[in-house]
């Protein structure tokens, strides 16, 4: 008989057996009813415990534990998702976050401003800052001038050219009754002098006739400038018609005729006037009347407001080469005929002529030089009036405007500079080193100070293009 080699690991008979639960249904608890209210009479159930017997212990009845079947690996060259053979993909490799790197363009932005920085002073223009010379001069009643017709050509001394014009200004008013009125016509007509370059000076009344044989005068005497070359010399004036009536208000006309100079065949033929407008205001009849009083207010309401017009005209006359002074300028009024208005009322006109002397700039200021002590070496000079610089004229009953000199005297202050011909300083300055530049600018009788920069900061000379050279002129404060 065969021997059986399992035989030591066989528990022998003898040996004390344990109970051991194979697959067997769970040992019975004992269950402790609830106490009842009531007592009761039967006896309580033993819980009874029953040993299960514990098989026996070999290799016969160990139970070999199930296989696990794994999936099958993919092969190598297996371009299939490893998932299709049922194994879990790898988890993916965290992503670093991506950091913004601030330092390039830190590094380019300082590059860029230095870059920048270094062009403003590579390409900023070399300047030069002068001061010019200045003079403040104080007028008193002692500061007396006179001007002289620039026809005159007169050496050393002011000269001066008439300029006139004429405004007209209108106001309506209620009439109150009527009355018996005759007025005359006026307009505005251009006289022309194409007879010889020296002024010629019509009279107060002068007549002024028209191609149909219609006589206008002038009120005041006129003088009209000389031709130059074979350009007219030519002045503006009021006429006012010779008779009453309606007759003189007439339309534009090209050509009036002087039948004073019929004499003097030339100057008849050169000497002419002519209109650009109607002559109106010619009347002879009844008409709506006006209240005396209020007649002579509203024509001094007219004469105020065609002063200011006048003012403000003649600020808007001065030129680079010539200054005028208003407190030179005379104005005369003229009351223009009434005219009838709408719904019984009456139009009041009233009428301003403006003469005006234009000063030479360049005469005056070197007058002003002369009679402040000071001279001017052939530079030349401009003049900035002070907040209180005022003109008088000084009437004289025999000087006419235009033909005649006449005197004037100012009052305030003003102040005299010096100009200063930047382009020939640039020009002198351009290549120099900058150790020249006191000798240079010294050379510049209108330069008081003067100071440069040149560019870029670490050169020594001026540029040699004069135009590299910004010249500043400073202009000096005006006088109070």
């Amino acid at each position: 008989m065969a021997k059986d080699y399992f035989q030591d690991i066989t528990p022998p008979d003898d040996a004390p057996r344990r109970a051991v639960r194979v697959n067997a249904a769970p040992a019975p608890r004992k269950v402790t009813p609830p106490p009842s209210p009531e007592p009761q009479d039967e006896p309580e159930d033993e819980v009874v415990e029953e040993e299960v017997p514990t098989p026996e212990r070999s290799i016969r009845n160990i139970n070999a534990p199930q296989r696990i079947s794994r999936p099958s690996r993919p092969a190598v060259n297996d371009q299939r998702n490893p998932s299709d053979f049922g194994v879990p993909p790898l988890p993916p490799k965290p992503k670093r976050p991506k950091t913004f790197r601030w330092w390039p363009w830190i590094v380019a932005f300082i590059l860029i401003v230095l870059l920048a920085g270094l062009a403003l002073f590579a390409f900023r223009k070399t300047t030069v800052t002068v001061i010019p010379r200045s003079h403040v001069i104080t007028f008193d009643q002692t500061s007396q001038f006179t001007a002289y017709p620039a026809a005159d050509n007169t050496p050393n001394t002011i000269a001066y050219t008439l300029v006139s014009s004429s405004l007209q200004a209108s106001k309506t008013v209620q009439a109150q009754g009527t009355q018996d009125v005759e007025t005359r016509a006026q307009g505005n007509i251009t006289v022309y002098n194409d007879y010889s370059t020296g002024p010629v000076k019509l009279i107060a009344n002068t007549r002024f006739e028209t191609p149909n044989g219609l006589i206008f005068r002038i009120p005041t005497a006129v003088v009209v400038p000389g031709k130059s070359g074979t350009t007219p010399g030519h002045i503006s004036t009021t006429i006012v018609a010779d008779q009453p009536g309606q007759q003189y208000n007439i339309s534009a006309v090209s050509r009036f005729t002087v039948p004073g100079l019929q004499s003097t065949p030339a100057m008849f033929s050169n000497i002419y006037a002519q209109s650009t407008a109607s002559t109106t205001g010619g009347y002879s009849g009844t008409q709506a009347a006006v209240d005396p009083t209020t007649l002579s207010s509203t024509r001094a309401a007219l004469q105020s407001q065609l002063s200011q017009e006048a003012q403000t005209a003649l600020a808007a006359q001065n030129g680079t080469s010539t200054i005028l002074l208003p407190g030179l300028t005379q104005i005369t009024y003229q009351d223009l005929p009434n005219t009838p208005a709408a719904n019984g009322s009456v139009q009041i006109n009233e009428q301003a002529t403006i003469q005006t002397p234009v000063l030479d700039l360049a005469s005056f200021t070197q007058a002003l030089a002369a009679n402040a002590g000071e001279t001017s070496a052939d530079v030349p000079l401009a003049f900035i009036p002070g907040a209180k610089f005022a003109a008088q004229g000084i009437t004289e009953a025999s000087s006419t405007l235009g033909t005649d000199p006449f005197s004037f005297q100012l009052a305030g202050t003003g102040t005299l500079v010096w100009q200063v011909d930047t382009v020939a300083l640039a020009s002198d300055l351009a290549g120099h080193d900058q150790n020249a530049f006191t000798t240079i600018t010294s050379s510049f009788p209108g330069i008081q100070q003067a100071h440069a920069r040149i560019e870029p900061f670490w050169k020594t000379t001026f540029p040699a293009n004069p135009s590299d050279i910004s010249v500043v002129v400073e202009p000096p404060a005006a006088s109070q």
